[in-house]
């Protein structure tokens, strides 16, 4: 216990070092929670040197002593070959292990896998079966991807009603592909009356959060005045912020609001797209 509050106090001081220090024999002895902390800190740099397979090395300890944290971190490594072989199978193995002790994330990265088909043979119905046990413990994550299964009736009854329900759950939480679904779901009036007002708040959510189809669909509201005034400004704004992250509609939306904007239009909407980058740094 004194070595507890002694850790604990130096993680307050971001004495990152002294943490180690004491975390490392309580891990050598066994101690499974010292052992996924250990983990944590080389996984993420932690006052200490990034080590992504001495990250490993400490997840697994942990994990087979059925530790769910280190278990859905350790899924995690595999799923994205961090510091081992990348392993869609190693990764289930090690999401189910969590999933089954009740872990609500690692049961939304189970269900994901098999949503996609990724080291298990695609299914729908079991990607929303646990998608349900996740989203019903509040994991914002599996409340939207619950929200599209109900959205395309996948493996359950079609219901906008039941999307929308699991999209503003996601979205209230801050999840921003829930708030940008949510967005949609009101800009074409599925499950909910039509709102270009609703849809124009919730884009504008997603969109400060970097979702870059929302930033697009933003844009597309500045340049149709629905929702929001309308401004090509502030249209040319989101659609540069999109594309300098890849999104190609937003590109060719750019494309042709530049062909209608004055120089200083143009010169205008670069300076606030900068600007909102550097806030948001």
């Amino acid at each position: 216990m004194l070595c507890l509050r002694r850790l604990v106090r130096q993680v307050a001081k971001k004495n990152y070092e002294k943490a180690k220090s004491l975390l490392e024999p309580l891990a050598k002895r066994g101690a499974v929670e010292a052992q996924f902390n250990l983990g944590l800190m080389y996984e993420v740099g932690m006052g200490i040197t990034q080590n992504h397979g001495k990250s490993v090395y400490w997840y697994q300890k942990a994990a087979r002593q059925g530790f769910a944290i280190a278990q859905n971190s350790l899924g995690l490594a595999y799923l994205n070959g961090e510091g081992t072989l990348q392993s869609y199978e190693k990764a289930v193995h090690w999401f189910e292990k969590a999933a089954q002790q009740g872990y609500a994330v690692a049961q939304y990265n189970l269900g994901s896998r098999y949503a996609k088909g990724q080291g298990v043979p695609q299914s729908h119905k079991k990607a929303t079966s646990w998608f349900k046990k996740s989203a019903h413990q509040g994991n914002a994550s599996a409340q939207n991807n619950l929200g599209a299964q109900y959205l395309f009736g996948r493996s359950v009854p079609q219901s906008y009603e039941k999307a929308m329900y699991w999209f503003e759950m996601a979205a209230q939480k801050g999840e921003p592909t829930g708030q940008y679904n949510l967005g949609d779901m009101y800009a074409q009036g599925q499950g909910v009356p039509q709102s270009h007002e609703q849809a124009a708040y919730w884009y504008k959510k997603a969109a400060q959060q970097g979702h870059t189809p929302a930033q697009n669909n933003l844009g597309v509201m500045y340049i149709k005045g629905e929702g929001v005034p309308q401004s090509q400004v502030i249209a040319a704004k989101w659609f540069i912020l999109a594309k300098m992250a890849g999104n190609d509609k937003a590109a060719n939306n750019l494309n042709r609001v530049q062909k209608t904007m004055t120089a200083t239009e143009i010169s205008k909407a670069e300076r606030l797209a900068q600007l909102w980058l550097i806030i948001r740094r």
